[in-house]
């Protein structure tokens, strides 16, 4: 699924030439959709024989994205180091929320953090939980 404004790369191989409606000739094309779209790709062997299959993108406004989860998309931050032995390190450009969960997904840490270096205990966690 995309969101309107956003890129897909559809690929297609095992043919001689592919031809792709809409889209072109060649073995790739880039797709940015604002609605949902069927593309159908054409293939054609060196005896002339083809085939034809089709792919649907799916398109989706993505107006339930909050804007904080928008901002964070351009947010930089560093985790280190990896593996740990419970100490988490991180760098963060911005306030941000953590919340770290385990494979369960229970919530095992939660926290407000201001932008800045900052440092995580985890070493009360089970073993097993540590990465």
């Amino acid at each position: 699924m995309l969101c309107v404004g956003e890129t897909a790369t559809i690929t297609a191989s095992g043919a001689s030439t592919l031809v792709f409606n809409p889209g072109g000739t060649g073995s790739v094309i880039a797709v940015s959709p604002t609605v949902t779209k069927t593309y159908t790709v054409t293939g054609t062997d060196a005896n002339g024989c083809s085939n034809t299959s089709a792919f649907t993108q799916s398109v989706d406004a993505c107006t339930s994205i909050k804007n904080e989860e928008l901002k964070m998309k351009n947010s930089a931050f560093l985790i280190y180091p990896n593996p740990t032995r419970g100490l988490i390190n991180l760098k963060l450009d911005s306030d941000t929320e953590i919340i770290i969960v385990n494979a369960v997904g229970q919530i095992v840490f939660s926290s407000k953090l201001n932008s800045g270096n900052q440092q995580i205990n985890l070493e009360h966690l089970a073993k097993e939980f540590m990465w």
